[in-house]
């Protein structure tokens, strides 16, 4: 069907070609049809990632644990296995 004064354009997601009256401008910048349009993820703003980082804990919370020694000599028995 024609539509005087617009054009069409290939959505590079889908590959269907639609009116570009019926395209959004995704995040990124990429010209997409409604259907494959998608909001920013919050993992990409810079606030949610600043909000994380504070409340993580300072210390390792992964220590390593206490080296447990067998005996004092070195020596591995059938026992100790």
């Amino acid at each position: 069907m024609y539509r005087p004064g617009e054009y069409k354009v290939c959505c590079p997601v889908c590959g269907f070609t639609v009116y570009r009256s019926k395209c959004r401008k995704r995040w990124d910048g990429v010209l997409v049809c409604a259907d494959c349009w998608d909001e920013k993820p919050p993992q990409l703003d810079t606030n949610y990632t600043k909000s994380i980082n504070e409340g993580a804990k300072k210390e390792d919370s992964r220590a390593e644990p206490e080296p447990v020694f067998i005996s004092d000599t070195g020596e591995v028995t059938w026992d100790d296995l």
